[in-house]
């Protein structure tokens, strides 16, 4: 059979619901909250990694060219990084007898909402002098 309960002593009272319910939506927001900030992280990782990987791509291009490239080069991807190649001769101790020892620097830059973000990679190379 069953036990019947006197009145107020069955179940949660009002005040105890309430305080759970508050501390399960404190807890979601701070679970949505991480989850928010790494997505976050991945998409700026993401842009950083394309980024990095089209630099190099441009500086394995001018180092497969023989002849010594125009001093500044320019330009915009369809991904919208801008990105600017300068060449330029070292001097200290890089004139051989018939070649001469020149800096490969790639910048890229791309937006990040009101700012813009910028990364750098750099080679140097040994020209044929004609």
């Amino acid at each position: 059979m069953l036990d019947k309960c006197s009145f107020g002593q069955e179940g949660f009272s009002l005040l105890e619901t309430l305080v759970s319910l508050v501390v399960l939506a404190g807890t979601v927001t701070l679970i949505l909250q991480l989850f928010s900030t790494n997505m976050k992280a991945i998409h700026l990782s993401k842009k950083y990694q394309n980024a990095v990987f089209f630099s190099q791509m441009k500086l394995e291009e001018m180092l497969t060219e023989n002849e010594i490239p125009i001093p500044i080069k320019e330009g915009l991807n369809k991904n919208g990084l801008r990105w600017r190649i300068t060449t330029t001769p070292v001097i200290n101790g890089s004139n051989f007898k018939n070649s001469r020892l020149y800096r490969l620097e790639v910048l890229v830059q791309w937006p990040a909402g009101n700012k813009s973000k910028t990364i750098s990679l750099s080679t140097l190379k040994i020209y044929a002098l004609k």
